[in-house]
């Protein structure tokens, strides 16, 4: 897949670690929701024929989560572009993180846009698009991957953020949630 990036603290659509909030970005600095817009028809236009995965943080509009865009139209608009190829992808990181904004981002998503649950399309989205990502075993145990495995049913989980081999139980719970 070819990531749909360009905004945001590593193309991640967040401002996480900038030391700002989405209200306290300096004037000037705030994209609008077109230009997030722009961003995926940019990827879907010239990537006509590719796979294409979006962060899941491009869900976060509606959520009241103050590091991702407040634009539920954004989030609807991602979760429903399409190149030639097919439907646009999610690309989720930290998988087995049991972090309470990641699963307000995703299973637990409150926004219901154009009467949508948006928690509806992410949790089918697997049916339709590639589901990707990568784990982070440094900060987190992965005790919730095997659930999120089974929900999400991703096609490949980088090991960018594994540094040293995992071992013990972080190692047993990816073996078991990959078998």
């Amino acid at each position: 897949c070819i990531d749909v990036r360009g905004f945001g603290n590593w193309g991640e659509w967040h401002i996480g670690s900038t030391g700002y909030t989405w209200t306290t970005l300096p004037a000037g600095r705030v994209p609008t929701a077109a230009t997030l817009r722009r961003i995926i028809d940019a990827h879907v236009k010239i990537f006509d024929k590719w796979p294409l995965s979006v962060m899941n943080a491009t869900y976060g509009g509606g959520t009241g989560i103050n590091v991702f865009h407040p634009y539920q139209d954004v989030s609807y608009y991602a979760l429903t572009a399409r190149n030639a190829w097919g439907a646009v992808g999610m690309r989720r990181d930290q998988w087995g993180d049991v972090s309470g904004y990641l699963g307000t981002l995703m299973e637990n998503n409150p926004v219901v846009y154009n009467g949508v649950a948006l928690k509806s399309l992410i949790v089918n989205k697997w049916k339709e698009a590639p589901v990707t990502g990568e784990a982070n075993p440094v900060s987190s145990s992965m005790t919730d991957l095997d659930r999120q495995i089974k929900l999400f049913h991703p096609v490949s989980m980088g090991n960018g953020n594994f540094g040293a081999k995992p071992t013990g139980d972080v190692a047993t719970r990816i073996r078991t949630a990959f078998s």
